[in-house]
């Protein structure tokens, strides 16, 4: 008996200078989600361009990646109706005018069932960065909150 006591004694001598002088655990630290986005988040779209990039690409990266604000990009002129090609091509002027009324065709969104799911899957992403599950968990919310997507 005398011999478990004496080991308790011993143990707790080298862990009591250790438990008394240590750091702060990292477990106490208090981790607060930020709501804004960090710096460095522009997306140099002229850059890109000049490097070989196309224009396709470029919007899918920047869809993928919405925290990214696009700068430098070309402005697009807008498409004009070429009414010689359509009368060459034997439409006549109504069918001209009701196209040039109509305007261009409208390009393809991305469904909002997309949009969710890619801010969910980039939102996961920034929580996986976290120290802790709950730092991550209320990351994660708070990236939801932010592009307003649903938790």
């Amino acid at each position: 008996m005398n011999k478990i006591l004496m080991k308790k004694l011993l143990l707790l001598l080298f862990l009591l200078p250790n438990l008394v002088m240590a750091e702060e655990s990292k477990w106490k630290r208090k981790v607060t989600p930020t709501t804004t986005l960090e710096s460095g988040t522009n997306y140099n779209v002229q850059k890109a361009l000049d490097a070989g990039v196309t224009q396709e690409q470029i919007d899918a990266y920047l869809v993928a990646n919405p925290h990214l604000t696009p700068i430098n990009a070309p402005t697009k002129t807008k498409p004009t109706f070429n009414v010689e090609a359509a009368k060459a091509d034997g439409l006549s002027d109504e069918e001209i005018q009701k196209l040039i009324a109509a305007g261009p065709p409208k390009q393809p969104t991305i469904s909002q069932e997309k949009y969710d799911k890619k801010i969910r899957n980039y939102c996961a992403m920034q929580a996986g960065d976290a120290k802790s599950d709950f730092a991550a968990k209320k990351m994660y919310e708070t990236c939801l909150d932010q592009y307003g997507v649903s938790k």
